[in-house]
């Protein structure tokens, strides 16, 4: 395999990662498979096929109308898809990480944005800092879900802090923080 090949295909290793844990398993995967198949395959992968959407806008409710191929689990006017990008990149991809463990991946965008909001676009935890994160207060891989009531926005500082730590069990951040966001989620527990 030439070197702009490799390079590419690390590239989109990369994408497909959640973390850089999953790079190895991903690769060994790939090299399951041989080249040439990959290739047969490829070719016969169809573009998605655009489809009509319409309704009222989750975000802004204003109706719309859009040619599209992506995801209509987030009912979004094409201008609110542009502006919130990013947070649907996030939302898609920890739906899929919790949906993937079978824990509940019911999170919405509009349901995002008002916890982001209540927190006035700040770290959670500090409270300092811009999101640059969404983090599951109780970690996954101990049993909480992507939704409403388990999920904050955190920079990348604390997040790193908080890892796969049960809140519980947390070193790096203050007790009071963390007693703080357990309070704004249990308000959510109580709201559904």
């Amino acid at each position: 395999m030439d070197e702009a090949r490799m390079n590419s295909v690390v590239k989109a290793v990369i994408r497909m990662a959640d973390s850089v844990e999953e790079i190895p398993s991903i690769l060994q995967c790939l090299a399951l498979v041989p080249i040439d198949e990959w290739e047969r395959v490829m070719r016969n992968v169809k573009p998605h096929q655009k489809r009509k959407t319409s309704g009222i806008c989750s975000v802004c409710l204003l109706p719309y109308t859009v040619e599209t191929t992506r995801s209509t689990y987030d009912a979004l006017c094409e201008s609110c898809y542009r502006i919130h990008a990013r947070e649907l990149r996030w939302l898609s991809q920890q739906r899929y990480r919790a949906r993937c463990i079978g824990l509940p991946d019911e999170l919405k965008l509009v349901d995002w944005l008002k916890t982001c909001e209540y927190f006035q676009d700040l770290c959670a935890y500090c409270q300092e800092r811009d999101v640059e994160a969404l983090d599951h207060f109780i970690p996954l891989i101990h049993g909480g879900g992507t939704i409403a009531a388990n999920v904050v926005p955190a920079c990348t500082i604390c997040n790193r802090k908080k890892m796969y730590v049960h809140p519980d069990k947390v070193k790096g951040i203050p007790r009071v923080d963390i007693e703080r966001v357990r309070e704004y989620l249990n308000t959510l527990k109580i709201a559904s």
